[in-house]
């Protein structure tokens, strides 16, 4: 699933959570905290960066994180304070495995788009959906001025295979209009589950083809031209899993393979992520497995392509200059004259489409195919 979201209940509980969500191997050094602080609501807390186990605890327990000060009311009848929701956002298989099969700023960039489609969902989340109560007995209710929310980016999945995936942490947490602070409303986030869904692979695909991968939304996933459905297929034991304990359900619902998935659930093993990488690659080559490169390293290596237009020129002028020294007829020469505005007609076309790929312009680079050039005359 793309986008799932559960409810964290009380701080203690939760805290045990943090551990889980700060033990994924991470793309920097030492003890660093893979936890990144978003939202408006952060940033009214003076929260930026990484985030600290005293930080998020002292969140869960609705108070603030550097003066102790209580910012939600308790209550309830055990006058306890409900954590906040873990919303999270996981990449389509494909991606996933298109950024597992990548390298070096290629693998980086998938990461980043991936980053920024969660960014955007959750900025949407923030001015639309998260909802907090003010008033006498809560009965005024409004969106937030800002909710407090905390990324951990994980890497793989309890089978270890390649699953790009962010655990967003929203508090029960937020700033009000009025710049006070209250509890939020979990409903509307289940509510608005499947469109968050929905906005985010529609940000991702575009971030793929800006990246310059031919990227598609179909339904609940992205398909990606030449990744495969073997190849898919290949890194997902986790789902295979799922669905082989589910085969004798008929009609089976959605609710019934989320237990099925609980009651199958492993414990999560960890392992250094270049570990991860050589194993996964290691497993593509037996499979003969391959994904693409990005568009603008195909058409870059197009441009030094042999038989470019550039050589066809350079041919073309050498066959003109010899029908010249050997006194030609008209009509050869003719035949020649018009070749050679066809070659420098393409070769324009040529450094038109250099300067936009080097240049990295968003516009459609202008694609220069054998099946375009000049082949009728026979040089």
């Amino acid at each position: 699933m793309v986008a799932t979201i559960a409810a964290r209940g009380n701080a203690v509980t939760a805290a045990h959570y943090y551990l889980h969500l700060e033990s994924e191997p991470y793309y920097t050094e030492g003890n660093e905290s893979s936890g990144l602080w978003l939202g408006k609501g952060a940033e009214a807390l003076d929260l930026q960066g990484s985030v600290s186990k005293e930080q998020f605890a002292a969140l869960l327990h609705g108070l603030h994180p550097q003066t102790q000060e209580r910012l939600a009311v308790v209550g309830g009848k055990k006058r306890t304070h409900t954590a906040g929701h873990d919303l999270v956002f996981s990449a389509p298989k494909s991606v996933s495995v298109l950024w597992a099969l990548t390298a070096g700023e290629d693998r980086s960039n998938i990461l980043k788009g991936h980053q920024r489609a969660v960014a955007k969902a959750l900025s949407c989340a923030e001015e639309n959906h998260v909802i907090c109560r003010r008033g006498k007995g809560g009965r005024i209710k409004e969106n937030v001025a800002g909710m407090v929310a905390a990324r951990f980016q994980h890497f793989s999945s309890r089978d270890l295979d390649p699953q790009l995936h962010t655990h967003c942490y929203i508090f029960n947490v937020a700033q009000r209009q009025d710049t006070t602070w209250g509890a939020i409303l979990s409903k509307p986030l289940y509510q608005v589950q499947k469109q968050l869904g929905a906005q985010y692979r529609k940000a991702l695909a575009e971030q793929l083809v800006q990246l310059g991968y031919e990227a598609e939304v179909k339904q609940e996933t992205i398909q990606i031209s030449g990744v495969s459905r073997e190849a898919e297929l290949s890194f997902s034991k986790r789902r295979l899993e799922i669905l082989q304990a589910a085969r004798l359900i008929q009609n089976r619902t959605a609710s019934q393979m989320e237990l099925i998935a609980l009651k199958t659930r492993k414990r999560k093993r960890e392992l250094p992520l270049p570990t991860l990488f050589q194993a996964w690659q290691a497993r593509a080559k037996k499979l003969e497995i391959k994904v693409p490169a990005p568009r603008i390293r195909q058409d870059q290596a197009l441009i030094t392509e042999p038989t470019s237009p550039q050589r066809r020129f350079d041919r073309a002028l050498k066959r003109l200059n010899a029908l010249t020294a050997q006194g030609a007829t008209q009509r050869p020469l003719s035949s020649t004259v018009k070749l050679l505005r066809a070659a420098m007609n393409k070769l324009g076309l040529v450094r038109k489409h250099r300067q936009q790929v080097l240049s990295n312009t968003p516009q459609r680079p202008v694609k220069v195919t054998q099946d375009q050039s000049i082949t009728s005359y026979n040089l």
